[in-house]
């Protein structure tokens, strides 16, 4: 492993090393504490084949990266950016994204939205001349797991679609996608794809996502809980909570604004915004309903999982597999009508995927096993 800093320096990717940020410097040590290198930035160039390096966090998951890494001390704090070239990255991504056990065209769907979806922030990334990196590991933008997620399924999906894109007036899409939509597509503000997709063959018809675990949903929660889920301007707002009411629906059913009563008054609330605050992983969609109970409780019960917009990852693995048999360009066709699949991206530079988690000011490298 090439270590750049002030001087370039060839170390032994099978050692293990010390980086440790103090102020805006990152040092790195030999297992024993011995000083090696030093600098504002440490770049850590990978060999082409394994053994990749390693990271491993004080707390957190080992990672193995890749392409290379680039280490800065941002006020004491380790920031980890693995620049790599796009088709790795996308090799990362979607085992964390869609699974392996997807049928082989709904994985290459998913490849060709992923790659749409970076491509088009890569070009505004440049645009605005975002600094450091261009995304991070979580689901903020895409989840990212390094070269120990990898699986050859997913793999063979990438390069089997390598290149190609959805555009629209001949620019990368910025292509949404989600694990559940519920049956029908959120509307969306994105020109390529407004939404409002019906999920399944057609009227009083099974949604294709039916099967997906959280297709149909309920959860309980009670007055005092949703008062200190939301902010103290707004409980100092409402006082106690004693009702919930959706105030109105879009088209598809999803809540645009939630209405929350208490007994010193009431606020509004996007539906985005309520499940912001009573959280992603309980309130699954904002297509809900809401019914009071007799005992201080909010009962919910909703269909689909996420934000709904574009691709709807269970109903790609449904129509994917039989009767369906869906190839990849169908399924990207049923979600994006009237978007173009382009053959070919031109001149796009290395991708910077930093790891979100914040690390401690002091953590292992290893070289991997």
């Amino acid at each position: 492993v090439v270590v750049g800093g002030s001087d370039d320096i060839t170390v032994d990717n099978n050692s293990h090393w010390m980086l440790k940020a103090k102020k805006n410097i990152v040092y790195l040590n030999d297992s024993d504490g011995n000083s090696i290198t030093s600098g504002k930035m440490l770049q850590f160039i990978a060999p082409d084949a394994p053994p990749f390096p390693s990271i491993s966090p004080k707390t957190g998951i080992e990672r193995t990266y890749s392409g290379a890494l680039i280490i800065t001390s941002i006020m004491d704090t380790l920031r980890v950016v693995n620049a790599v070239p796009l088709e790795r990255y996308l090799q990362g991504v979607l085992p964390l994204e869609i699974g392996y056990s997807a049928p082989a065209e709904a994985l290459k769907a998913q490849a060709v939205c992923a790659r749409s979806y970076t491509c088009a922030l890569l070009q505004s990334n440049d645009k605005t001349k975002k600094p450091d990196y261009d995304v991070d590991d979580t689901t903020r933008y895409q989840l990212y797991g390094g070269v120990l997620v990898q699986k050859d399924v997913t793999d063979k999906a990438v390069m089997d679609t390598m290149g190609q894109m959805m555009t629209i007036n001949g620019a990368p899409l910025l292509t949404d996608y989600s694990d559940d939509c519920g049956g029908v597509t959120a509307i969306s503000d994105n020109k390529g794809f407004p939404g409002g997709v019906q999920d399944s063959k057609g009227d009083n018809t099974e949604d294709y996502c039916s099967h997906g675990k959280y297709h149909k949903w309920s959860l309980s929660v009670s007055l005092v809980d949703i008062h200190n889920a939301l902010t103290p301007a707004d409980r100092n707002k409402t006082g106690s909570i004693t009702s919930v009411t959706v105030i109105e629906l879009d088209k598809t059913g999803r809540v645009v604004n939630v209405k929350v009563n208490g007994d010193l008054g009431s606020i509004l609330l996007k539906g985005s915004a309520f499940r912001a605050c009573i959280g992603y992983e309980r309130l699954r969609s904002t297509m809900f309903e809401i019914k009071p109970t007799n005992d201080n409780m909010v009962l919910f019960t909703g269909k689909g999982n996420g934000h709904g917009s574009g691709l709807c990852q269970e109903g790609a693995i449904a129509i994917a597999g039989p009767p369906y048999r869906f190839t990849a360009e169908d399924i990207l066709a049923h979600y994006f009508p009237s978007v173009q699949i382009s053959g070919v991206y031109s001149s796009l530079r290395t991708i910077k995927a930093s790891r979100h988690k914040t690390l401690s000011p002091s953590y292992k490298r290893q070289g991997s096993r």
